[in-house]
């Protein structure tokens, strides 16, 4: 009852798409958790200064992840890589 084997290539290609895709939202995960850090950081040590700046740094990380994340989406709608 096993099915026929799918070709040798598509597999790998398959896994390696996957391989891909997962480390580019690893990334953008930890874009995001970075960010997180950052502030809480800031927010621990009470400086108003220091919170404003690292609220500002922060939004960088989380657009370059949100755009790492949409590029994903998109090419996952495609059936691309």
């Amino acid at each position: 009852m096993s099915s026929p084997q799918p070709q040798q290539s598509h597999p790998s290609r398959t896994s390696a798409r996957r391989r891909q895709r997962s480390t580019r939202l690893t990334v953008a995960v930890a874009l995001l958790v970075l960010s997180a850090v950052l502030v809480v950081g800031a927010v621990v040590s009470g400086s108003a200064l220091l919170i404003t700046v690292a609220a500002v740094t922060g939004v960088l990380p989380g657009a370059a992840a949100t755009k790492i994340t949409h590029s994903e989406l998109a090419a996952a709608r495609r059936g691309g890589s």
